[in-house]
């Protein structure tokens, strides 16, 4: 399963050199279709009220979960680590 923008089904393109490094942004010629979810999804169905550290390393993902996450959940986070991946590394 993977976090989203959107609940649904998404292609996740395999990176042949790094195994940690699969994205659902950065296009490649091998991909299998992933469950996803939302952060919004996760907190409601988890119950969580607070969430004191989020660690987010999701190649590029990053953006459209942070920015498709309702201010509610986003209040329930004290602190986010994560690491950046630029923009236009991802297309």
């Amino acid at each position: 399963m993977a976090i989203a923008s959107k609940a649904g089904t998404r292609k996740l393109f395999m990176n042949a050199i790094n195994t940690s490094a699969h994205s659902l942004n950065k296009k490649s010629k091998v991909s299998v279709d992933v469950l996803c979810t939302t952060l919004d999804d996760i907190f409601f169905e988890n119950n969580v009220e607070c969430c004191d550290l989020l660690k987010m390393d999701c190649e590029g993902a990053e953006y459209e979960i942070i920015l498709s996450a309702s201010m509610a959940t986003l209040k329930k986070i004290s602190q986010i680590i994560m690491e950046y991946h630029a923009p236009e590394c991802f297309g």
